[in-house]
């Protein structure tokens, strides 16, 4: 999965776009797009969906 584009859907009901970096010890590390390429760490336990996208 790293270094797939991906969009994630959380509880808050917000979809992020970017691509994953890592996926280690239930988070996952995706540099978002639109953030000035800022990394944020998900939890995966507040992620409802995981959805591949084109670039």
């Amino acid at each position: 999965m790293t270094g797939k584009y991906v969009k994630i859907k959380t509880v808050d009901n917000k979809d992020h776009k970017g691509e994953v970096e890592r996926l280690a010890d239930g988070m996952i590390t995706v540099i978002v797009t639109g953030l000035r390429n800022r990394k944020v760490h998900f939890p995966l336990s507040s992620i409802i969906s995981i959805e591949e996208e084109e670039k």
